[in-house]
């Protein structure tokens, strides 16, 4: 492009300038209130994720404690249900 040449791209933009020296301006303008929108959506995303691995790594870590708990009795001699046990030892 030559300086002070105009185009509209594929997406609708305006572009102006030449070489490494482009200025892209948006043709349309963003309402603020769904800017806001997406990142109050983002944010309560990230707190979701975070709230929902949390819960998978206390339910693993209940789950992996009570089985060794069981197993730990089953080879104390207590009589453990063997579909309780993770190895289904006897």
């Amino acid at each position: 492009m030559s300086e002070g040449h105009t185009a509209i791209d594929d997406m609708g933009q305006r572009v102006e300038g030449s070489g490494s020296n482009v200025r892209v301006s948006l043709v349309g303008m963003d309402r603020p209130f769904f800017t806001a929108f997406a990142i109050v959506l983002s944010i309560m995303s990230a707190f979701y994720a975070f709230e929902c691995q949390k819960q998978a790594s206390v339910m693993s870590y209940w789950l992996q404690r009570n089985e060794a708990f069981l197993e730990q009795l089953s080879n104390q001699g207590v009589k453990v249900p063997q579909d309780l046990l993770h190895h289904q030892e006897k």
